[in-house]
C-alpha cells in the first residue's frame, strides 16, 4: 500500500529558464535526478519562457534573472500574471542581495506582484538548487547569498587565473571574454558566427583548461573582468570597430 502511495505521489512540476546552456544542463540534470520533481519546460530566454508559461502547468519556475528577451522583474510580474499560484525562485549572478531581498517582500498593487519566494547565487550546486526548490514548495524563505557575503571565503586564486589566461588560445579568449562580460549565448554564436553545438564545445573546453566551471566564472566575473584589463582580445577589438561578426580564430 505505501509502495502504490509512493508510485502515485504527485510530483512538483518544474520550469527552467537560463541563456547558459551549461548551466541549464546542470540543473536539468539535478531535478531529473530527484524523485519529487517534474521538468516540464526548458527555456534559454525570456521569449521562450513566456510561451512556456503559456503552455504548460507549473508548481515552480526556477528563472534567470537576466536573459535576452522579457527578464527581471518585468518577466517575474508576466509570470505572476499568467500563473499566479506558481512559486518563483530566481537564479542570478548579480552580487546585489540587498537587491533581491527587496524584490522578494515587493507587490506592485495588482495582486500579480507577489515577488519572487526565493534567491539562489549562481554558484550554487544542483543539489543545492533542488533543495532550496523543496524548501520554497515547503512555503520556507530561501537565500542562498554569493561567497563574497555570506562569511566563507572567496577561493578565486588570482595566480592561477593568470597563468590559465595567458595558455588560453585566442578562441578560448574570445569565448571567456564574451561570458564575463554579460554576452548571451546567442549573441556570442551570431558574434563568432559559429554554431550553438560548436559554442557549447568551447565553453566545455575552456572551462576544463581553467579546472573551473562556468557557474565559478560567472561568480567571479568581475575578477576575471579585471584580468582583461590592457589585453587585446580580437573580439573586443571587432566590437569596438562596430563588426558584429568575426570569424572565429581556429589556432
Amino acid at each position: 500500500m505505501n509502495a502504490a502511495k509512493e508510485a502515485t505521489k504527485k510530483k512538483t512540476r518544474v520550469i527552467l529558464a537560463d541563456d547558459f546552456k551549461l548551466t541549464l544542463d546542470a540543473f536539468g540534470e539535478a531535478f531529473r535526478a530527484s524523485d519529487d520533481f517534474q521538468v516540464v519546460g526548458e527555456a534559454y530566454s525570456g521569449d521562450e519562457t513566456q510561451q512556456l508559461l503559456i503552455q504548460r502547468q507549473a508548481d515552480l519556475a526556477i528563472l534567470d534573472f537576466n536573459m535576452p528577451g522579457l527578464h527581471g522583474e518585468a518577466l517575474i510580474n508576466y509570470a505572476r500574471l499568467i500563473q499566479p499560484d506558481m512559486k518563483i525562485l530566481i537564479v542570478s549572478a548579480i552580487d546585489d542581495f540587498d537587491y533581491f531581498k527587496a524584490l522578494k517582500a515587493k507587490d506592485n498593487g495588482k495582486g500579480v506582484g507577489r515577488g519572487i519566494d526565493g534567491y539562489v547565487y549562481k554558484s550554487a550546486s544542483g543539489n543545492e538548487i533542488v533543495n532550496a526548490a523543496r524548501a520554497v514548495m515547503l512555503g520556507k524563505t530561501v537565500a542562498i547569498e554569493p561567497l563574497s557575503k555570506n562569511g566563507k571565503k572567496d577561493d578565486f586564486d588570482m595566480m592561477q587565473a593568470i597563468k590559465g589566461l595567458e595558455k588560453l588560445a585566442p578562441r578560448y579568449l574570445n569565448v571567456l571574454w564574451l561570458i564575463v562580460n554579460g554576452y548571451s549565448e546567442k549573441e556570442s554564436e551570431e558574434l563568432l558566427v559559429i554554431e550553438h553545438k560548436v559554442w557549447n564545445n568551447y565553453a566545455s573546453d575552456l572551462c576544463k583548461a581553467l579546472n573551473t566551471n562556468l557557474n565559478q566564472i560567472l561568480l567571479y566575473r568581475s575578477k576575471w573582468q579585471l584580468l582583461f584589463t590592457g589585453k587585446t582580445i580580437p573580439i573586443q577589438r571587432q566590437i569596438e570597430r562596430g563588426n558584429r561578426q568575426v570569424e572565429i580564430s581556429t589556432k
